[in-house]
């Protein structure tokens, strides 16, 4: 179970099937990732296990409750979630849809790099050091094909 999730059943969104409509669910489903890796984040920087999120979603409002940090990104998450429920009724597939929910998605992230910034700078070399590495792999792989032939 996802600690958060969009109030509104993806794959039902739209009546018709169609590239654009595919395109659009896909988007909003890294956004919910995005947001749960968000929140995944915070309870790192606070020095709490990831799998913490899915034993008892109450017991980290318990966990929480006497930290302002908590309460001030609870809610910057639950407004920020609130806004895009509000795009995402309107059925709007637009440019400017994506880019209310990606503000909004922005928000959170914002928050978490202003309030964790050693936290956050140390995931994002982490990140680095993946693509790196896989760019890494690829030119070996291309090398070693290249030579082969």
């Amino acid at each position: 179970m996802e600690l958060i999730s969009l109030s509104v059943n993806l794959d039902s969104l739209f009546s018709n099937k169609n590239k654009e409509r595919d395109e659009y669910i896909a988007f909003l489903k890294k956004v919910e990732k995005d947001l749960n890796n968000c929140s995944k984040f915070f309870l790192s920087a606070n020095g709490k296990p990831n799998n913490f999120l899915y034993k008892d979603i109450s017991k980290v409002d318990n966990e929480f409750r006497n930290s302002e940090n908590y309460k001030e990104y609870i809610s910057i998450l639950n407004s920020s979630k609130s806004e895009i429920e509000e795009v995402l009724y309107t059925e709007d597939t637009s440019f400017y849809a994506k880019k209310l929910i990606s503000s909004s998605l922005f928000k959170v992230k914002n928050y978490l790099e202003k309030k964790y910034p050693k936290q956050y700078e140390k995931r994002q070399r982490r990140k680095i050091k993946k693509i790196f590495l896989f760019f890494i792999i690829l030119g070996i792989v291309f090398m070693s094909e290249y030579f082969n032939n």
